[in-house]
């Protein structure tokens, strides 16, 4: 049963690898359709959170949930399959290149700030190179940038939403991902003093 589960471990991550190879080429060249919806991305986080815990062996993965209670009430109009996407392949890269420890700890994160939410992961990993840190955030690199590894799909994602990512090392040790979205803008209608008059107008 070992055997049996590592193999079907290892083909669902085959799997996932050929599918993100479609994805990312589909962004690329605008082929992607947006599923545009209206997401509760604490929701969100709360499920990827979960599933990843119940594959996971006892005491291997630890994760910390910090939502700020403001941000629990966010609506984002986005994909939600590609917003769960980009989230798994965070997990992904965490786990694959954790420290030899025994826990694998990933923190995430909600914040709200004017216009947009902010979508916070870290992990307690052994960090981003230099090289790979210019190549994913845009800055000169003498390389292209990564599109076919976890984060360089993420990378896609979110920009095919019109958000923007930012990825670092911590402070002590580990690496994070900040995932920038805007929120999503209600249309309000209002009749003027005549009520003669349908008006309308956007609030964030």
């Amino acid at each position: 049963r070992q055997k049996a589960a590592v193999i079907r471990h290892q083909c669902m991550v085959m799997k996932e690898l050929i599918e993100d190879l479609n994805l990312t080429s589909r962004l690329e060249y605008s082929m992607q359709a947006l599923r545009m919806e209206e997401v509760h991305p604490a929701a969100v986080l709360r499920e990827v959170a979960a599933a990843f815990l119940d594959d996971a062996g006892e005491g291997t993965l630890e994760i910390e949930m910090d939502p700020d209670r403001q941000a629990e009430g966010i609506v984002l109009m986005a994909d939600r399959q590609l917003l769960v996407r980009a989230l798994r392949n965070l997990f992904h890269n965490s786990l694959r290149h954790s420290e030899q420890t025994d826990t694998t700890v990933i923190r995430l994160g909600l914040r709200e700030e004017k216009r947009f939410c902010r979508i916070l992961f870290a992990d307690n990993g052994i960090g981003y190179s230099d090289e790979m840190l210019r190549q994913l955030n845009g800055r000169k690199s003498r390389q292209p940038t990564p599109k076919y590894t976890g984060p360089g799909i993420v990378c896609r994602i979110v920009q095919a939403h019109g958000g923007q990512t930012v990825f670092g090392n911590g402070a002590q040790g580990g690496s994070f991902c900040e995932m920038r979205f805007r929120k999503r803008r209600k249309k309000v209608s209002y009749r003027d003093r005549d009520n003669t008059s349908l008006q309308h107008y956007t609030i964030d």
